[in-house]
């Protein structure tokens, strides 16, 4: 009963602030693909992946539209440019919009993937009368109206204008609720929020628990919903984020399901809690990213004082995920997304927690980091910050 008043009291206290195709699992080199797909994309162990700072492509690679191929509507023609010159725009936009793309140079044209899971391709061809270079952008999966949005931004960019990087913002969230801060006094009362969301918690903490992958990803996406402070309140995001990271004890079990379900999909390790049957890799791709980003919005939310205590603690995993979190970061050439978010988390255990900077430093974490920030300045922008802001936690920048 006292745990219930004091989280009432924090309730009341703390302030509101402001196309179904198959796809590559995690961007393998391994898999094969679907026939809607470019023939690039198949099993190819030459196969150029992101790592590679530029897209050689040459004008007499270029190939004529098939007469059964129609181009997108939306496809724009540039003349007076040299498909090489095209191609170094467009690697050069997709690194500062963080954006992991396989490229293939004979057939001049690439396969892309968003952090928000929008993938899409982006083709050349050249014209009946070779005076210009057609450019084609594809959506695959994902989010119409975010694709539409970043298809603009890039192929503006191949015709030589600069979008502004705000362009690469996948969602346009509507004005976070937390910038009014005594809407909650209206329209919620703070027991019955509090309440709504432990019952959230409960249900989430069951739902990762079923062996079944439909249920863990649900599971995932609501805290990843409850620890944003763009789609809850601040207060809610604060009390979820203590939960995940066993702050709570009422919640304990919840947080070793977290990371637990963590190790499971991100290194395959056997775990008798969760799964005894080969989880599809796809679908383990987008589990393990989506727990790394509730994990990131977790540490980021706590203030100092608060997460060093969560931090110190003897049920906080700590060497654990210190070592995972470093297995993600050094699969940073083919997996940028999840090794940024990697880097984030790191940089604030390392900064907060001495057995995590301890244990950081005997897994090899600066020459880990300074790997993933070159790879990231050639191709993934905010990996490149992460890292360097990881080094900076580290004392090693």
């Amino acid at each position: 009963m006292s745990d219930t008043n004091n989280l009432n009291n924090t309730f009341q206290t703390l302030s509101f602030r402001s196309m179904n195709i198959t796809r590559p699992s995690a961007l393998s080199h391994s898999q094969s693909v679907d026939n809607h797909i470019p023939h690039f994309l198949e099993s190819n162990p030459n196969r150029q992946v992101s790592i590679h700072v530029t897209w050689k492509v040459k004008d007499e690679y270029l190939k004529e539209t098939h007469v059964h191929h129609f181009l997108n509507k939306n496809h724009i023609q540039i003349v007076g440019t040299s498909s090489s010159v095209i191609a170094d725009r467009i690697v050069d936009i997709l690194r500062k919009f963080s954006i992991y793309a396989i490229f293939n140079t004979k057939e001049a044209n690439l396969y892309a993937k968003t952090q928000d899971g929008i993938e899409f391709t982006i083709s050349m061809f050249k014209s009946k009368n070779n005076e210009s270079v057609l450019l084609e952008a594809q959506k695959l999966c994902g989010c119409s109206a975010s694709f539409h949005k970043l298809r603009r931004s890039i192929l503006r960019a191949a015709q030589g204008f600069l979008p502004e990087l705000s362009s690469c913002t996948v969602f346009c969230p509507l004005p976070s609720i937390n910038m009014l801060p005594d809407i909650h006094l209206l329209l919620f009362d703070p027991e019955e929020q509090l309440q709504d969301t432990i019952r959230t918690l409960e249900e989430c903490e069951n739902m990762l628990s079923r062996a079944h992958i439909d249920f863990n990803l649900l599971g995932i996406e609501m805290l990843q919903s409850m620890t944003d402070t763009t789609s809850t309140f601040h207060t809610v995001a604060i009390f979820v984020a203590k939960a995940v990271l066993g702050g709570n004890s009422r919640f304990l079990g919840l947080s070793k399901k977290i990371t637990s379900f963590l190790a499971t999909h991100v290194l395959g390790w056997p775990d008798d809690e969760h799964f005894d049957y080969l989880l599809d890799l796809e679908c383990s791709a987008t589990l393990s990213y989506k727990v790394l980003r509730v994990l990131s919005n977790a540490l980021t939310l706590l203030e100092d004082d608060e997460l060093k205590i969560i931090l110190n603690s003897k049920s906080f995993p700590c060497n654990k995920l210190v070592a995972i979190l470093m297995d993600v970061l050094k699969e940073a050439s083919t997996q940028p997304h999840d090794a940024y978010l990697s880097a984030k988390c790191l940089a604030v255990l390392v900064r907060e927690s001495e057995e995590a900077y301890t244990r950081a430093m005997e897994l090899d974490a600066p020459n880990a980091l300074l790997m993933s920030r070159e790879i990231g300045e050639r191709s993934h922008q905010l990996l490149a910050d992460g890292s360097k802001q990881a080094l900076v936690s580290m004392r090693c920048a």
